[in-house]
């Protein structure tokens, strides 16, 4: 019976908290998806795009970090997103566009 019910605000569950819970809450399923978004960018040949590729990943980083921040025991996440966010500003430098 109480399954159905969020245990913070105790308002009914619906399919897309659910999923949200399941993925590990907005911040984290937003991050992944500008990561794809960087990841299929820095893909392709065109330097433009590559350019933005890398942004898409710095803002991925960000939000990477930020959710590392905001939960317990994510160390090395946040130290391997901080890894990401400085080998991202390479990137950039890299391929700005001319």
């Amino acid at each position: 019976m109480f399954d159905s019910y969020d245990p913070i605000t105790f308002e009914p569950k619906n399919k897309l908290s659910e999923f949200f819970s399941w993925f590990g809450g907005p911040l984290q399923f937003f991050a992944f998806i500008v990561t794809v978004i960087g990841s299929f960018l820095v893909a392709q040949l065109s330097q433009n795009l590559r350019f933005y590729g890398f942004l898409a990943w710095f803002c991925s980083n960000l939000l990477w970090m930020v959710w590392a921040i905001s939960s317990k025991g994510r160390v090395g996440v946040l130290l391997t997103y901080v890894t990401n966010f400085l080998l991202t500003l390479m990137g950039i430098i890299n391929n700005w566009p001319s």
